[in-house]
């Protein structure tokens, strides 16, 4: 007797109700990507943590409180995702605006950063460096400087 192996379509194949595949109708892992602030006050960095498989993380600042590393996985309910104990609610969440509602019915939202204007990125450089020990002065650092008024 012989065995005959044949390929199966994959996409044949029954899955989990919970189960999501990159076909599904869903936000790809790409728009999750990167930095957002939520509602309740979080800085959330999503990133990849598999370079072959989707795996996401949400690593949540905030100050006074511990740092919260969430998993975000794909699902195939609501918006095809969960974060923690919430789901993405595809109903209303963007590429730019993401609702995640919780099972008591809490709702989260998260939003892009506003992108920092320049002055801003120089009156952080000028911050960083007043911490610093070294004492040493970037140009970065002259520049912010020269900006500021003489008194």
């Amino acid at each position: 007797m012989q065995l005959e192996c044949q390929h199966v379509d994959s996409q044949l194949l029954p899955r989990l109700p919970w189960e999501a595949s990159p076909t599904d109708d869903f936000l790809s892992a790409e728009v999750l990507l990167g930095r957002w602030v939520d509602s309740q006050g979080h800085s959330i960095h999503v990133l990849s943590t598999d370079a072959f498989d989707v795996r996401l993380l949400a690593k949540m600042k905030k100050k006074m409180s511990p740092d919260k590393h969430l998993a975000l996985k794909p699902i195939r309910l609501g918006g095809g995702w969960q974060c923690g104990h919430s789901i993405l609610d595809s109903s209303w969440s963007t590429s730019a605006q993401l609702h995640w509602v919780a099972g008591d019915g809490h709702v989260t939202v998260w939003v892009r950063p506003q992108a920092k204007t320049r002055k801003d990125k120089l009156q952080d450089v000028d911050d960083q460096s007043h911490h610093t020990s070294s004492g040493s002065c970037s140009p970065l650092h002259l520049e912010a400087q020269a900006d500021k008024p003489v008194p």
